[in-house]
C-alpha cells in the first residue's frame, strides 16, 4: 500500500430537527480510521427566522447551503493541512470527495478512539488559559493537575493540525506540571509524547 485512501461521509442526527457531521474516514496501514469530523450543523444558519421558515425536517443528505458548505470547506482545509491531496474522482454525494496521502506521511494517531473535531485546538486553548489563571491565583495540587490536563489535551489538538513545535511546547509543560505534584505516571506519558512530535519538528 503506497497512499492510505480517504472519503469524506455525512452522519445524520435526530427526527424533528435533523443536523449533520461531515466525517473524514481513512484506510491507512493499520486499518480504518476516523481522520477528522467537523460538529454538527443544520442546514442553515442557526436562529429564529431560520428555524421557523426553513425546519429540516427529515432531509438524509445535507442539501449543500452556504452554511452547510462552510464546514465542508473547513474540513476539506484541514485534510491538505495536515497532508492530504484531493482526487478528482468522488463518491455519490456532492460532499463526498475523495482524498489520499502517501504512507510516509501517515501518521497515527495517538488517540483514535477519540476522533479529532474541527473546534478542538480553540477550544482547548481557551481551556489552558482558563486553567492557567486559575492556577496563577491558586497555587495547589487541584488546580496544578487541571493545568497539566490542559496543556496535555492541547498537546493533542496542537499534534492533530500538525504544529508540532507547539504541541512540544504543551506537552512539556504538562510534564512538567504533573512532576510537581508527583503524578509521575502522567509525567512520564507525556514526556514521551513530547519526544515524539520532537521528532515530526
Amino acid at each position: 500500500m503506497d497512499f492510505e485512501r480517504g472519503e469524506i461521509r455525512a452522519n445524520r442526527y435526530g427526527s424533528l430537527i435533523v443536523n449533520h457531521e461531515f466525517v473524514a474516514e481513512a484506510v491507512g496501514p493499520d486499518g480504518f480510521y476516523i481522520v477528522a469530523r467537523t460538529p454538527q450543523f443544520g442546514a442553515y444558519e442557526p436562529n429564529l427566522r431560520n428555524t421557523l421558515f426553513y425546519p429540516s425536517h427529515g432531509v438524509d443528505q445535507p442539501d449543500n447551503t452556504p452554511f452547510q458548505r462552510k464546514f465542508f470547506n473547513a474540513l476539506v482545509e484541514h485534510l491538505v493541512r495536515v497532508g492530504w491531496e484531493p482526487l478528482a474522482e468522488s463518491g455519490a454525494y456532492w460532499y463526498s470527495r475523495r482524498f489520499h496521502r502517501r504512507i510516509s506521511l501517515y501518521f497515527s494517531d495517538p488517540e483514535p478512539a477519540t476522533p479529532y473535531t474541527l473546534g478542538d485546538l480553540e477550544e482547548w486553548r481557551g481551556k489552558a488559559l482558563k486553567a492557567l489563571d486559575q492556577y496563577e491565583h491558586h497555587r495547589d495540587a487541584k488546580s496544578c493537575r487541571q493545568l497539566a490536563e490542559a496543556f496535555r489535551q492541547l498537546g493533542l489538538a496542537l499534534e492533530r493540525e500538525h504544529q508540532f513545535k507547539d504541541s512540544y511546547t504543551a506537552y512539556f509543560q504538562a510534564g512538567q506540571k504533573f512532576e510537581k505534584i508527583a503524578v509521575t505516571a502522567e509525567a512520564t506519558e507525556v514526556y514521551l509524547r513530547a519526544e515524539r512530535v520532537l521528532r515530526r519538528k
